[in-house]
């Protein structure tokens, strides 16, 4: 979410934590979709639950949204993930089917962004997602079934 915060996205945040117009933004020129992968990073979500992190960075969650008391004192109180590996992907060529589907859902949803096909470029991480996303035989076998 760098990218889309920090770069070229139509708004910033600043230091002020107040959101400001970007006016150089891409979004003045093209259509831009921004997507983190694989879930469970940035802002995405495989099934979301009320829960904080303790100590030791785990999310533990709670049964209902409410903060209790000794939670409270972590500050960190809000929707998180649910803590289960077995719900995201956890290697590159797991994830590759995964954004085929999302890919998928959108341009169904949304046709008319469709037509005239679409670049796809990568960030960080990203730089692994990318190749094999976009070019490994293996993959693409697996995007077309997936």
């Amino acid at each position: 979410m760098i990218g889309l915060f920090q770069e070229l996205g139509p708004c910033g945040v600043g230091p002020d934590m107040k959101p400001f117009s970007n006016p150089y933004s891409w979004s003045n020129a093209s259509n831009m979709l921004f997507i983190d992968e694989p879930t469970t990073v940035g802002f995405s979500y495989s099934i979301p639950i009320p829960g904080y992190k303790d100590s030791d960075g785990f999310t533990v969650q709670l049964p209902n949204n409410t903060c209790p008391e000794y939670a409270q004192a972590y500050g960190t109180c809000g929707t998180y993930s649910k803590p289960d590996p077995t719900l995201t992907a956890n290697t590159t060529q797991g994830a590759a089917p995964n954004m085929w589907k999302t890919l998928q859902g959108f341009m169904g949803a949304f046709p008319q962004y469709s037509k005239s096909g679409f670049s796809f470029a990568t960030e960080s991480y990203g730089g692994h997602y990318g190749p094999v996303f976009n070019g490994k035989p293996s993959v693409q076998v697996a995007l077309a079934t997936g």
